[in-house]
């Protein structure tokens, strides 16, 4: 009975690992595909005929997929990592059916029992897991997608033929015009006539404006009689009560019974407890 018992182990384990490696097997046998749609988009309906002529397959998805958009550049991405990309909030299972040529791209919750006979690459994944919760697109994939976006931004900078996407212009030409803004825009700090941005008035009016406020400025500052615009009170005034708080801030300083601002405990305590504290740490 022990080696019967014993017999069923082994043949259990080699059991999983047949299915584990036939697993991982049909896995690698998930076709790649490129595309490159930048600058518009296009339906998913409308590429399933290019994807079945790439992989060599016939591609079937969902019908209420067909209108789903696609947009952007793919590199020799898996079959399964471009539909978790552009399916996101659902995981993905891929059937290939090796027989009749076809692979059936379906959402694994919802994935139609078929009868055929196939060879099953599925990828099931835990989305709490294995997806991003922002995009739900498998984090592994938005990894390498990322990878993949930042090299082509890049790559985009260093090609100057390239077009810029946000301007619709070439990265030459765009660079030659902020080159020559840059220019206009530090020559018109120096031309008089030039008219400033900020405040629509030629740079020449605007810099005899600005010294006359500064002149007038100084003026006031030397003027006991003339008036602090910020508190309304005669400057000679304004000076008097500042040297009157100064003054008393000194007296209240030295004074042992007056009560410290910010802690609300007479300076005489806050001294006495400050001494102590250094006698502690002498110790």
């Amino acid at each position: 009975m022990a080696l019967i018992r014993m017999l069923l182990i082994i043949f259990a384990v080699v059991l999983a690992g047949s299915v584990q490696g036939q697993a991982a097997s049909e896995l690698e046998k998930i076709p790649s595909i490129s595309l490159d749609i930048v600058g518009h988009t296009r339906n998913l309906g409308d590429l399933v005929e290019v994807l079945s002529e790439q992989t060599g397959y016939r591609v079937r998805i969902p019908e209420e997929w067909g209108s789903l958009s696609v947009e952007g550049r793919y590199l020799n991405v898996p079959l399964d990592s471009f539909f978790r990309r552009v399916v996101r909030y659902e995981s993905i299972s891929i059937t290939i059916d090796e027989i009749n040529k076809d692979i059936f791209v379906q959402s694994y919750q919802h994935q139609a029992r078929t009868g055929y006979a196939s060879t099953d690459a599925e990828n099931e994944t835990n989305e709490r897991e294995f997806f991003d919760p922002m995009t739900g697109i498998a984090k592994q994939d938005l990894k390498e997608m990322q990878a993949e976006q930042l090299d082509e931004l890049e790559r985009l900078r260093e090609d100057p033929e390239e077009i810029d996407l946000e301007t619709g212009v070439r990265q030459r030409e765009l660079r030659l015009l902020q080159k020559s803004q840059l220019e206009a825009i530090a020559e018109a700090k120096y031309d008089p006539r030039a008219v400033d941005p900020a405040t629509g008035v030629p740079n020449g009016e605007l810099q005899v404006v600005i010294s006359d406020q500064l002149s007038e400025l100084e003026e006031q500052r030397n003027d006991p009689d003339a008036i602090d615009v910020q508190t309304g009170v005669r400057l000679e005034d304004l000076h008097r009560l500042q040297r009157e708080q100064l003054a008393d801030l000194a007296r209240q300083r030295k004074d042992p019974d007056s009560i410290d601002p910010e802690t609300g405990v007479r300076r005489g305590q806050l001294e006495a407890l400050r001494q102590q504290q250094l006698a502690q740490m002498k110790l």
